[in-house]
């Protein structure tokens, strides 16, 4: 799990999906998106949030883009529950953008 976590950051997301088993994926998926968010809040404020809104919409793209493509059985179940969990993910910080959070605390 560990290296996982480490080469998330490192690592296209369209790759990491099928390089990893699926509670890893999941698990660093969540990890990073909590991580990023309060970063932007912590050095941009709500500008912060509202690029990560932007940087998430365009990552659903690209996941979309894979999906449409060849896939292993397994790999397809992982990336549609990811998908579940950055749509989650991207309404939360939609709802962060609409109400100018600029801060986690």
């Amino acid at each position: 799990g560990r290296d996982a976590i480490t080469a998330y950051p490192n690592e296209e997301r369209t790759k990491f999906v099928q390089s990893w088993t699926g509670m890893i994926v999941l698990a660093a998926d969540c990890l990073y998106w909590t991580k990023d968010i309060e970063d932007a809040m912590k050095n941009r404020g709500v500008e912060g949030v509202k690029d990560m809104e932007k940087k998430m919409v365009s990552e659903l793209a690209e996941i979309v883009e894979l999906v449409r493509g060849q896939l292993s059985k397994q790999a397809r179940l992982i990336i549609g529950a990811m998908v579940v969990l950055d749509v989650h993910n991207k309404d939360v910080t939609t709802l962060l953008v609409q109400n100018s959070v600029a801060s986690a605390a």
